[in-house]
């Protein structure tokens, strides 16, 4: 065989690899561009099947809320009815009301009265203490040993140094009767180291009076009432804290947790 029959089917086959080249990348490109558009078709319908469920959703929801609408004003409308039917029934509950407390208040007893209300007898009643018309009775008949300064400094002879003082002390006889400066009810009963032993009265309006240095026997008893004047208790022998100033009681005057001086709310001093 000649050299140039041999040649010939090189380049044949050359020429045949090159078309299938060619047609290899027309038939992918092909592909891509047939997958591409079947890509935004299929976006296409989705996005209007999109538009027509939010379109249904929106005709479904508005007779819904027109429903909700409608009922909350036939809600309000039907509680404004009754609130008029309401008003228009006071008068005639009112006066049924006065009818019937007039036909109760007939037919009780004063007695039954007293004993509905809680009323207690005058006698058992006892005054609040009132700082424009009354006065305090002195609890013990001796001279103040030491003044009440809640502000300056005083000079303690027991202690031996200046300090402030919330009450005074006055002087009296051992076992001698303690008073009450102003009728009330007790409060409190106990004992401490500075005051020794002590009963507090709730004098009412917001007083109350302390009484300290006390004997140990107890003549009242908590939310017992006593009247002003009445004995409380005996002067005792008084604390380590003043035994310089000798048998005497510490009296101290609180309005509403505030100590004032008892000498503003004290009869004329003893002196006068």
């Amino acid at each position: 065989m000649s050299e140039p029959e041999k040649i010939l089917p090189e380049k044949q086959i050359k020429i045949y690899l090159v078309v299938l080249g060619i047609l290899l990348i027309l038939a992918v490109t092909i592909t891509i561009f047939t997958a591409y558009q079947d890509q935004q078709l299929a976006q296409q319908e989705e996005s209007e099947q999109t538009s027509e469920q939010t379109a249904q959703e929106s005709q479904q929801t508005q007779p819904v809320q027109n429903n909700f609408m409608d009922a909350n004003s036939a809600i309000e409308e039907e509680s404004e009815q009754e609130t008029e039917a309401e008003q228009s029934s006071y008068p005639a509950a009112e006066e049924s009301s006065q009818r019937q407390d007039s036909e109760v208040a007939e037919t009780i007893e004063p007695e039954e009265a007293v004993e509905e209300t809680g009323a207690l007898p005058e006698e058992e009643v006892v005054a609040s203490f009132d700082p424009e018309s009354d006065l305090m009775l002195w609890p013990v008949s001796g001279n103040v040993l030491m003044d009440y300064s809640p502000d300056a400094l005083i000079y303690d002879e027991t202690l031996d140094l200046y300090r402030t003082n919330s009450s005074i002390s006055i002087g009296a006889q051992p076992a001698e009767e303690v008073l009450a400066a102003a009728g009330g009810v007790v409060q409190e009963i106990g004992d401490s180291e500075q005051l020794g032993h002590y009963v507090v009265l709730d004098n009412g309006n917001g007083y109350l009076t302390t009484y300290g240095q006390l004997t140990q026997e107890e003549l009242v008893e908590v939310g017992e009432t006593v009247a002003q004047g009445e004995v409380i208790g005996h002067v005792g022998e008084p604390t380590w804290y003043s035994s310089a100033l000798g048998t005497h009681i510490s009296f101290t005057v609180t309005v509403n947790g505030e100590t004032i001086s008892p000498l503003d709310v004290l009869e004329n001093t003893l002196d006068e």
